[in-house]
């Protein structure tokens, strides 16, 4: 061929080649300022990254089935890891409160403090740290190992690559549980702890600025005040009947130590049940107290030890006239079976409910006395009561809710201003007289020696004369 003509062939070619290549780079270019193709490349990319998550999860969660022999190993490793490290925390901070707080205190380096407010203050913290140490020294070999693991988090793969004794939690619980009662006396004295702390922080200028320089110097940031040292022993006794029952949770059956494991649950359960009852009856006693204080009960001794404080209130007694209720307060005799009258008169009064009595009372305050109350009489809770809360009584006042005690000879009509008021009086009796039952046998109000009197009081629950009543 000729070479010109070959030549322009060549260029033609070429030209075509360069316009195509242009266009296409015009396209691409305008497909990239495109915001429609844009936006639906992007959910294109979601789309395809979702997919691969699902993936992913799909090969853990096959990978986890494959190992749920393991898993309940591992959560049960971990139970034991924070048993050890909750300890760990507890006893450095008891150690906090004994050498930072309760020994310059003891010491008497601080004045207007004395050993009785120290010791009203921090109770038996020094018996409780002992027992919380020697806990801790038995419990410590069996995490203080660490499992190797690859990566920044650690993971147990397999429970055969722990080496290290096996430590039985339950065991160390029942061999150490007599010391776990001495939290009782703590708990019980931590209100009073409490309310004492408060009042020598306003009225003790050199004890305040010690407890803040003391506080300051223990944790900079003073986010923790003595009073969140002295609470520590009243948690800990919950929380280990909590790590108690997550490590028999995960615990299978057949295991070596879950017998042991359900044991001490039911050791500590024990333990707290009986520090809550005397703490209960701490409560229920100092009640009491504050109760003689504006009672005048005449003989009848409001802290005997088998007397429990349960609620009080005022409402009114509905009697069928002002005369026998006067007659009735000079004797201090049983009325006699309540008639229907065409009108009942309500008389005021205030009550006090015991597991074994409930005692109403006038207002005194106008009379001469010290004592804000009188008590007219009181009724004995007994199993043989019964307790009506809606009594068909058309003559009693239409703005009073009423409620009736009944014995197998004597019926005594209560009324209270609101239905509120009636409800938790009706629960309040209920408790009582299911406590009054659990103590059948235990409870004396008339003198141990008119056994005549005595069987007559439980057997139908009377009420007695003032010169039959226990002092």
């Amino acid at each position: 061929k000729n070479p010109n003509e070959m030549a322009r062939a060549a260029c033609e070619e070429a030209e075509a080649k360069i316009m195509g290549l242009l266009d296409m780079v015009t396209t691409h270019r305008r497909q990239l300022f495109d915001r429609e193709y844009y936006e639906e490349r992007v959910e294109h990319v979601v789309r395809v990254q979702r997919q691969v998550r699902r993936n992913l999860q799909w090969k853990k969660f096959q990978k986890f089935i494959k190992s749920s022999a393991n898993s309940v190993g591992r959560r049960r490793y971990r139970i034991q890891q924070e048993f050890i490290s909750t300890e760990r925390t507890y006893v450095s901070q008891l150690l906090i409160l004994c050498n930072k707080f309760l020994a310059p205190l003891s010491s008497g380096k601080v004045e207007g403090v004395d050993d009785k407010d120290v010791k009203r203050i921090f109770s038996n913290a020094r018996t409780l740290l002992q027992c919380a140490e020697m806990f801790y020294k038995d419990i410590a070999p069996g995490v203080s190992f660490k499992v190797k693991s690859k990566g920044r988090k650690k993971k147990l793969k397999d429970l055969k690559q722990i080496q290290g004794p096996r430590v039985d939690f339950g065991g160390i619980f029942i061999k150490l549980g007599p010391f776990f009662k001495l939290y009782s006396e703590y708990i019980v004295n931590f209100d009073a702890s409490r309310n004492l702390l408060q009042k020598l922080r306003e009225e003790n200028q050199a004890f305040s600025d010690f407890l803040v320089s003391t506080e300051r110097a223990v944790d900079p940031r003073g986010k923790t005040p003595l009073e969140g040292y002295l609470i520590l022993p009243v948690q800990r006794i919950p929380r280990y009947k909590m790590l108690l029952s997550e490590l028999l949770k995960f615990t299978q059956e057949g295991h070596v130590d879950r017998e042991n494991i359900k044991k001490a649950l039911a050791y500590i359960e024990g333990v707290a049940n009986s520090i809550n009852e005397s703490k209960r009856k701490a409560e229920s006693s100092e009640k009491a107290a504050e109760i003689t204080k504006i009672l005048d009960c005449g003989e009848v001794n409001l802290l005997e030890s088998h007397r429990t404080y349960f609620y009080e209130g005022p409402g009114f007694g509905l009697w069928e006239s002002e005369a026998e209720l006067a007659a009735h307060s000079r004797r201090m005799s049983v009325l006699p079976t309540r008639q229907r009258q065409p009108k009942i008169k309500p008389s005021p009064f205030y009550f006090f409910l015991f597991n074994d009595l409930l005692i109403y009372a006038t207002d005194n305050s106008g009379v001469f006395g010290d004592k804000k109350y009188r008590m007219v009489n009181f009724f004995v809770i007994a199993e043989k009561m019964m307790l009506v809360e809606d009594p068909d009584c058309q003559e009693a006042p239409a703005d009073l809710f009423c409620f009736e005690i009944r014995y197998p000879r004597r019926n005594f009509l209560i009324g209270v201003k609101t239905e509120k008021e009636k409800k938790e009086w009706v629960f309040q009796i209920k408790k009582a007289k299911t406590s009054a039952a659990l103590n059948k046998g235990r409870i004396n109000i008339v003198k141990s020696g008119n056994s005549d009197a005595l069987a007559l009081c439980r057997e139908r629950g009377w009420l007695l004369k003032r010169s039959d009543i226990l002092k």
